[in-house]
């Protein structure tokens, strides 16, 4: 990866989760359930999906362990160990009283804190705001195309009916038990839960390439119990060899198909020299004059911008507004200590709210000959009426390289 992600130490708590599942499951040690809350809540800080997998498994151990979990000294042991999982929020609230140039909300205030907590910002359980599709349109769509990226691409086809067969397996062990106390259970209780909820709530519009690109990302938690699956078939099967050459056999196998996934994906997924984002970011921002106003609008631009200035330096005397993040309550309130000599008009941008300013109000605060100002990526709302080219009342816009020069008419 050539930047920070949450999923991959999500993947490690759900990784860890289904293994402290087990050994609970065959120790029945109390010790791994407080583990298992523990982590649960400090998953939950980094991703809210491990939800999904932690509700199924927790009712299934309080209910095959009742008589050790739920008792009064257990119960609140395991109680606490969530709540102190959940601990790097509390850090959010001493944070946000100094907020970062660029730190999202106000984390400082139960209402800015609850907002984040909840997502509320993109609608708590949807991924996308922009959607306003009912739950569950895509569902049967969403599995279908699911089903074909772990079996074709994820498992190259050959993988597919060995992981059925893990599954078969599974099951078959849990039923011929005539009981709910199985592992293998649990875990394809989860793994259907997050399935089936998991679609039903995503809302990203799968037809596009980028958003369908999103929506993928949340499919390597699904991935962890399918490749589980996909051992557990393929056991039985080098069993069937000599026992000298069953476990070689299994590495060398094991090694191939890795192998080959590198081979037929390597060239793609390489990206050590891909330098476009952070050559896009110099391209906006480093010929322009000195002391500019930077108003931009889409996440590349912000975020390259916004890398280049912070992390390397670059043009650390160009002012660079989102305006995005400007319609925000919080953004006025949070961010404004950050912007040299800016007047922020009101509170936030947005004309039709009584607290609110429009992008006129805010450049005609702000028009000042020794500090010129530049557009990249559009106006976030036009002010002007269509019929009337768009744009904002008493400024114009010249195409300069990259950016657009504002003038006031």
């Amino acid at each position: 990866s050539i930047q920070a992600e949450v999923f991959a130490m999500n993947n490690m708590f759900v990784s860890l989760l289904l293994l402290l599942v087990i050994q609970f499951q065959q120790t029945r040690q109390v010790r791994f359930a407080i583990l298992g809350a523990f982590s649960i809540g400090l998953g939950l800080s980094n991703q809210h999906t491990l939800i999904m997998y932690a509700v199924p498994l927790v009712l299934w151990m309080l209910f095959v362990a009742r008589a050790q979990l739920l008792t009064l000294r257990t119960f609140p042991i395991l109680i606490l160990a969530g709540l102190l999982g959940l601990t790097p929020y509390a850090y959010l609230p001493f944070a946000g009283k100094n907020a970062g140039f660029g730190a999202w909300g106000e984390m400082d205030s139960m209402e800015g804190f609850l907002t984040h907590f909840l997502r509320k910002e993109y609608g708590t359980f949807r991924l996308y705001s922009g959607n306003d599709n009912k739950h569950g349109e895509q569902l049967s769509k969403a599995l279908v195309l699911y089903v074909k990226n772990v079996s074709m691409e994820s498992m190259l086809t050959i993988g597919a009916p060995v992981a059925l067969l893990g599954v078969l397996r599974s099951l078959t062990e849990s039923l011929s038990a005539r009981s709910l106390d199985s592992a293998g259970f649990a875990i394809a209780l989860a793994f259907t839960f997050y399935m089936v909820l998991f679609h039903y709530l995503s809302n990203l519009p799968l037809d596009q390439p980028l958003y369908f690109g999103v929506h993928m990302r949340f499919w390597m938690q699904a991935h962890i119990v399918a490749f589980a699956w996909l051992g557990l078939g393929a056991a039985p099967i080098w069993r069937l060899l000599p026992p000298r050459f069953a476990s070689p056999t299994a590495a060398l196998c094991t090694l191939a198909l890795v192998a080959a996934q590198i081979g037929l994906h390597f060239k793609k997924m390489d990206q050590s020299s891909n330098d476009y984002v952070h050559n896009y970011g110099l391209m906006n921002l480093e010929k322009l004059p000195h002391n500019s106003m930077l108003i931009v609008k889409g996440d590349v631009i912000t975020n390259s911008v916004r890398y280049l200035q912070r992390c390397e330096g670059v043009r650390l005397d160009v002012q660079h507004f989102d305006q995005s993040m400007m319609t925000y309550e919080w953004f006025v309130k949070k961010q404004a200590r950050h912007f040299k000599n800016i007047t922020f008009p009101n509170l936030v941008y947005n004309p039709y709210k009584e607290i609110g300013y429009s992008m006129e109000l805010f450049l005609e605060s702000n028009l000042d000959p020794s500090r010129p100002m530049f557009l990249c990526g559009g106006w976030y709302h036009d002010e002007l009426p269509t019929d009337m080219g768009g744009g904002i009342p008493g400024f114009k816009t010249w195409a300069v390289g990259a950016c657009d020069r504002i003038r006031s008419e």
